[in-house]
């Protein structure tokens, strides 16, 4: 089932990770314990920085009213979560493996 915005826009929401990102969990799978920890937090380091970038444009120049506010009110959750990754990714930097 689709987001009510995106069902209004008529969108389709997909229901089955795509060959990218079926490979970030592959890659997670394969890592070893002491390189899970590490392989987890960059992929999250880089997928929120993606996020926050598309949400960013799309709340400036996007063509959807209603995905625009929803872009401009969800961008400021996905720079917190950001932020919290960031600290994780601190505190195993200085953690001994």
């Amino acid at each position: 089932m689709g987001s009510p915005i995106a069902t209004a826009a008529g969108l389709t929401v997909p229901t089955a990770l795509d060959q990218r990102h079926q490979g970030l969990i592959d890659n997670l799978r394969g890592a070893t314990d002491q390189d899970f920890d590490r392989v987890y937090l960059q992929q999250q380091e880089a997928a929120h920085n993606e996020t926050a970038a598309l949400l960013e444009t799309y709340s400036r120049v996007g063509g959807n009213d209603a995905l625009k506010g929803w872009a401009a009110k969800t961008l400021p959750v996905v720079r917190s979560h950001r932020e919290m990754v960031d600290q994780a990714d601190e505190a195993d930097a200085e953690r001994p493996h």
